[in-house]
């Protein structure tokens, strides 16, 4: 396991605006000493270690042993531990609290914290007065850090009142011109690589449609309104193709949606229609299960003519190069059987009630168990 103790006093000593002579005065060393150390060059006695842990706000772990490797042992443990519980419970966050209070200068462990903080606020006003003030020290912290700065502020603009809401809605930012895409995009084009231009460009369209086609409608506004939701992205995405047809790279997106939107049917009623639907969308599945290409058509140039494979994290271009997409990999659960599956034996989806007891229904259920057991059979040793 490798030893980070100089990268990891420096990274601390910088991010508090902090001088090699003012740390060295606080922990009684040579100035000199702490150079070295930050260089890679020596390490400080063991017996100071509890001292310079102390003065920066860390654990002892945290100051030698934050490699990925041993990072990683520590988040897997974490999850293990917290998944116990359910989500925003109480006995979950008590552990979560503990965690951060053990690497406090570790976000990752801030950033769940957040989200359980703010489920637990927005779904029990009640405990409010006893978890915002946690929540609000907690995501102060990340609003230090770029990487963590966005999802801090969702965090709170959820849970905090109305007094300080415009506060939090004016530390973020109106528009998306920088992104990582978009500042890879206005490079190209200020050297004029065209190519990298349309690819990228065409990279920035599937984040940001798929981000976008996949925001959830509220089921309290009825089935009737969920239902024309769903009908307008599902018509949305047959444009893409010049026939009007789905194209292959869209077929589990789309097969998703028009299960719900047969649910949606089912709840209002049209029993008929969310059967047709309902059958539509079970084909579209088998069929883009028994596809064999390992990249799928998207719809054209308006994806800059990629294809994407099926787990939704890699795409192709005309030239045979292959790039990777940011924050799309999540979408590979809709080419998941165990997902779709999920969607139609949860009892929270009372809509589809009615059909249940359905032979064509059974069938449905009973194929994608047979899929999720083929698929286990091929991967043993994945979890």
């Amino acid at each position: 396991m490798e030893l980070n103790f100089g990268k990891n006093i420096k990274h601390l000593r910088k991010s508090r605006d902090l001088t090699q002579e003012a740390v060295a005065d606080a922990i009684g060393v040579s100035a000199q000493s702490v150079s070295k150390w930050e260089c890679g060059y020596g390490y400080p006695d063991i017996t100071q270690l509890p001292t310079i842990a102390n003065y920066f706000g860390v654990t002892i772990d945290e100051l030698l042993n934050n490699d990925r490797d041993s990072r990683k042992t520590e988040y897997n443990k974490f999850y293990e531990t917290v998944n116990k519980y359910e989500y925003g419970s109480e006995e979950q966050i008590e552990i979560m609290c503990e965690y951060c209070r053990r690497y406090p200068n570790d976000l990752e462990y801030c950033l769940y914290l957040s989200n359980v903080l703010t489920c637990n606020i927005a779904r029990n006003p009640e405990n409010r007065a006893k978890y915002y003030p946690v929540l609000k020290k907690t995501v102060e912290k990340m609003l230090e850090d770029p990487e963590y700065r966005n999802m801090a502020l969702c965090n709170i603009i959820v849970a905090c009142g109305e007094d300080e809401l415009e506060n939090y809605l004016g530390m973020s930012t109106y528009n998306v011109e920088y992104t990582r895409r978009n500042m890879l995009i206005n490079r190209y084009v200020w050297h004029e690589d065209v190519n990298n231009h349309i690819i990228h460009q065409g990279l920035a369209f599937i984040e940001n449609m798929v981000e976008h086609l996949d925001m959830r409608y509220p089921d309290v506004l009825g089935p009737e309104n969920k239902a024309e939701y769903h009908k307008c992205i599902m018509s949305l995405i047959r444009s893409f193709s010049e026939n009007g047809n789905v194209p292959d790279g869209w077929l589990a997106f789309y097969a998703y949606k028009q299960l719900v939107f047969a649910a949606c049917l089912f709840g209002s009623g049209n029993k008929e229609k969310g059967k047709e639907e309902f059958i539509s969308a079970i084909e579209k599945l088998k069929r883009f299960h028994a596809l064999t290409d390992d990249f799928l058509d998207m719809g054209g140039i308006i994806f800059g003519n990629l294809k994407m494979n099926k787990q939704w994290s890699m795409t192709l271009d005309t030239n045979g190069e292959k790039h990777e997409l940011y924050d799309t990999g999540k979408n590979g659960m809709f080419s998941n059987p165990n997902y779709i599956l999920s969607l139609l034996t949860n009892p929270r989806w009372a809509w589809f009630n009615s059909e249940r007891n359905e032979y064509y229904y059974k069938d449905a259920v009973k194929w994608l168990e047979g899929l999720v057991n083929e698929n286990a059979l091929e991967s043993p040793n994945e979890n």
